[in-house]
């Protein structure tokens, strides 16, 4: 009964590091919840509302201490982290751009994210209006940014649509799929060097 919908459209789940536990968000109620399964119970041991409009893409930090997901409110798409030792949900994001499929760096500094915001990262540059309607949303791009919103870099400047960046193991190379060729291949970076 707590889980009246799942996004079919947005699918996103994580496994936390061990293994033992599914993170994924469901509509429940009013608002969607971020649910977490104990995979050996086969049950969902906690739920957790934010009083968002949506919330989708959960993933584990490294060491298994916060979530970061995508949480929409008012029309706006944020990349927002849950900690679960302090209880404490944090904006990374906060701006007009659409922000999606967070990822973080293997030692849990960073995160990856996805964005239509283009060369906007600063954010003294986002204090002066952009009109949507004049702005090419069209294309989205990969994103490096530190878990507490600061020193966002544009990685990926090519006019096609990039999409679901992953940090290597290591933590040397991104990886993320492209349309740049026609269709949708996989590629990789080096952040580093961009």
């Amino acid at each position: 009964a707590n889980l009246e919908e799942l996004h079919w459209l947005q699918p996103g789940m994580s496994w936390s590091p061990d293994g033992n536990y599914i993170a994924f968000a469901a509509r429940s109620g009013k608002e969607d919840a971020l649910n977490i399964i104990d995979v050996n119970k086969k049950k969902i041991i906690r739920s957790y509302k934010f009083n968002l409009d949506g919330l989708f893409s959960p993933a584990w930090s490294p060491d298994s201490s916060e979530i970061a997901f995508v949480g929409m409110k008012n029309q706006q798409a944020d990349i927002y982290i849950y900690d679960f030792d302090r209880q404490k949900l944090g904006k990374v994001t906060d701006d007009i751009f659409s922000d999606l499929e967070p990822a973080w760096s293997p030692d849990g500094k960073e995160l990856l994210f996805v964005s239509d915001r283009k060369e906007n990262v600063e954010p003294k540059e986002l204090q002066r209006p952009v009109k949507m309607v004049n702005f090419d949303y069209k294309t989205t791009d990969i994103y490096l940014v530190h878990k507490n919103g600061s020193g966002m870099r544009r990685l990926t400047t090519s006019a096609q649509n990039e999409r679901s960046p992953q940090f290597t193991a290591d933590g040397k190379y991104i990886l993320y799929v492209s349309d740049k060729s026609g269709v949708g291949n996989i590629y990789y970076l080096d952040p580093t060097t961009g």
